[in-house]
């Protein structure tokens, strides 16, 4: 499938089961904003981020291997196309390691399968995928070398102490005596230079023979080499990194312009005059004879884990985060590679299941997302469930306590059960007493309940053998036609084209434009909150109610809202903490999302990340340890914000807390008085140390200010200890 994309436009697209957020942009300041895109960092069963592993090229076309997916960008016509694990013959979910080409019409991509049980390679000649594993090569969890093409078109790779080569129909294996190969180039002669990990050789490999050129007792990561055969590794000497470059028997080395301990790890790349190229942060060195001429990127993008030169000395850098970076001439271009597995962008149904796990119902299927990795658990539709109908209209979590936790699913070929694991139940009008087969909300309740709004009545299911349904005709429902719900004990409210209902189990309550401040009788949201109803209209806007005519309040077009037309209404656990207000989400088709807050006044919200989207269908939230996310259904696929709170470890108490940053400075406020002489440590989302701050004693509530200008855009983990009392927090430093 091509994508279409001209620079310097924002696009989102589905590909298939995945959904591509593709930012191609010259580089400008972007507004700050709490909410971010849900990206997809891979699949669970092997490596799971979003990291770019390999660059390449093949006339005039970038590739780009992800590690699961591979993505050809045409950088002149702007187009694009994704291959995924679908799109590859008798191939296994796994880990693509590196890409590249013969120069003239074939890509090649290293793959290791799950759980690391064979190796391989995948031929694409711009029509067809083909896939040669290769079962004799050392499948330990190295990464192995990059694939290099030889002239006569073989294909040379290397992992532990093999070299393997490939004939275009067949394998062979060379073992190399000389130590665990880490790192590897080809120079313009075909000859395969290798380096060693635990002993710092470098080896020259050439017609099946390995000769060691250089002991260096130290350890290779990473190697450079360009076509006059020029081999450049980074090392340390005596406490100092250093590159070291041997030319033909000939030992330079050269220090490194900075020094960290990350810096022998660091990619290196050539460019066509075989000049050596590498990243810190935001600086793109080049080693020009004895020097380094550095070249400033706008800002830091993260953590670099790729880099390549093409044939006309665009210097491409791929990040950890999914980033691919071109610098030409000066001028940034940023590409952001970024996956979503959800079957389709137009997501219309969120329901929490525990943690920060969410069930997505999308107009072409059902996906299970985790926030806290951000993979896709599963996706499930009509070619692999009992799913008839791909369209998920709502969604509602089980509260059944006798059970174990399963998800209410409404299409408009019934109602489904499933367990999240491999049990599913499909109810109908043939099976069931469903008084229709369209389900347009389900709302599952603390007593062991379901409540099913439908086309034609409600029905209430209390999951053992007893169902009772309510139509026009023999409750006080003012339709058959129920278009939503909201539950909260002891009463059910249900919104219909006629009017709202609310029942208790004893009596009913209606609401019309007749005998309430109701403008219109078109109920397509509602939710109950402690300080307030919230009643969504089609055409009429928002109407918020304490059941008093003279309480009655509007949000529309006359007050600011960008549409009349309202499709969801949520109020869960909200509370603002910057603002300090309650607040109730409220999306729109056509106008955005909004926040109304208890005081009356709300927040509108059209663009994320530089991401127009005009339609919210709705909204969910999940309890975590740290707080809770926020997750909004959108026509562009899913926005989540984090709503910071915290919990003390050491008694499982409440305690306030919140953590976020502005431009400048990661901002904590806390309950200070609970903690002597507090240390704030900050983590990445993998768990690694970042660093540390002691600020001091402090008073209760007081805003401490870390400077966080050179850390890049991302989520943090921040953990506040004192002795055995700790605070663990979440902060989005988004773009």
């Amino acid at each position: 499938m091509n994508l279409q994309c001209h620079f310097p436009l924002h696009i989102i697209v589905k590909q298939s089961v995945l959904t591509l957020l593709l930012l191609a942009i010259e580089f400008s300041s972007n507004a700050q904003s709490d909410w971010v895109w849900f990206q997809d960092l891979g699949y669970v069963c092997y490596n799971t981020n979003n990291s770019i592993k390999s660059i390449c090229e093949l006339n005039g076309e970038i590739w780009v291997a992800k590690n699961q997916y591979v993505v050809e960008m045409d950088t002149g016509t702007g187009t694009y196309q994704v291959f995924d694990f679908e799109d590859f013959p008798s191939f296994d979910y796994g880990e693509f390691v590196s890409i590249t080409s013969n120069g003239t019409d074939k890509i090649y991509v290293a793959y290791v399968s799950c759980y690391n049980t064979t190796r391989g390679l995948l031929e694409y000649d711009g029509s067809t995928w083909k896939n040669f594993p290769c079962e004799e090569l050392n499948t330990i969890d190295w990464a192995g070398t990059p694939f290099q093409v030889a002239s006569n078109g073989h294909v040379f790779t290397a992992v532990a102490n093999q070299v393997a080569e490939f004939d275009g129909l067949n394998w062979s294996i060379h073992t190399s005596p000389l130590g665990n190969i880490y790192c590897g180039g080809m120079d313009a002669a075909d000859t395969v230079w290798l380096a060693t990990m635990g002993d710092g050789n470098i080896i020259r490999y050439y017609n099946e023979s390995f000769q060691t050129v250089l002991d260096s007792s130290t350890a290779f990561y990473t190697m450079a080499v360009n076509a006059n055969g020029q081999v450049f590794v980074p090392s340390w000497l005596n406490g100092t990194a250093i590159t070291i470059k041997f030319s033909h028997g000939t030992l330079d080395t050269f220090d490194f312009p900075w020094s960290q301990w990350w810096t022998y790890a660091s990619p290196m790349a050539t460019d066509t005059a075989g000049n050596l190229i590498m990243v810190n942060q935001d600086v793109v060195y080049f080693l020009q004879g004895q020097d380094w001429i550095p070249q400033y990127l706008p800002v830091n993008y993260g953590e670099h884990s790729a880099l390549y030169c093409d044939p006309v000395n665009n210097v491409w850098i791929g990040y950890s985060n999914g980033m691919l970076v071109r610098l030409r001439d000066g001028q940034v271009t940023i590409f952001n590679l970024s996956y979503s597995a959800l079957p389709s962008d137009t997501v219309l149904a969120i329901s929490s299941y525990h943690g920060l796990e969410t069930v997505v119902g999308t107009s072409n299927g059902l996906a299970v997302i985790d926030g806290n990795d951000f993979t896709a658990k599963a996706v499930f539709n009509h070619n692999n469930s009992i799913l008839e109908s791909d369209r998920i209209n709502c969604l509602s979590k089980d509260y059944y306590p006798n059970s174990l936790p399963s998800q209410w699913i409404g299409t408009n070929t019934g109602l489904y059960l499933w367990d999240f694991d491999t049990t599913w139940n499909h109810f109908t009008t043939q099976n069931s007493p469903l008084p229709n087969d369209t389900i347009n909300a389900v709302r599952g309740t603390s007593d062991v309940g379901i409540w099913i709004g439908t086309n034609g009545g409600l029905a209430y299911f209390d999951e053992d053998t007893t169902w009772m349904v309510f139509t026009n005709q023999n409750s006080g429902i003012p339709s058959n036609k129920i278009q939503c719900l909201h539950y909260q004990y002891p009463a059910v409210f249900i919104g219909t084209d006629s009017g709202v209902a609310i029942y208790d189990g004893t009596t009913w309550q209606i609401l019309t434009t007749f005998n309430s401040g109701l403008l219109s009788n078109d109920i397509t949201a509602i939710a109950r909150t402690y300080f307030g109803l919230f009643i969504g209209t089609r055409s009429n806007g928002l109407c918020d109610s304490i059941f008093a005519n003279s309480n009655w309040t509007y949000h529309n077009s006359s007050s600011g809202f960008g549409s009349d037309s309202i499709i969801s209404v949520y109020g869960g656990h909200v509370y603002n903490w910057q603002l300090g207000y309650n607040e109730v989400f409220v999306g729109t088709s056509g106008g955005g999302m909004y926040s109304v807050f208890e005081n009356g006044s709300f927040d509108g919200k059209t663009d994320v990340q530089g991401i127009e989207f005009r339609n919210a269908y709705d909204a969910s939230q999940n309890d975590a340890y740290w707080g809770f996310y926020d997750w909004v259904g959108t026509e562009k696929g899913i926005l989540f914000s984090a709503i910071y709170g915290g919990v003390n470890e050491s008694n499982n108490q409440s305690t306030s807390a919140v953590a976020y940053f502005d431009p400048n400075s990661l901002n904590i406020r806390a309950n200070w008085s609970q903690f002597v002489s507090p240390e704030i440590q900050v983590f990445d989302l993998q768990g690694r140390f970042l660093f540390n701050y002691h600020p001091g004693r402090l008073n209760d509530q007081q805003l401490v200010r870390i400077p966080a200008n050179n850390i890049s855009p991302q989520i943090y983990l921040i953990r506040i200890q004192s002795g055995n009392s700790s605070i663990a927090l979440k902060a989005i430093k988004p773009e």
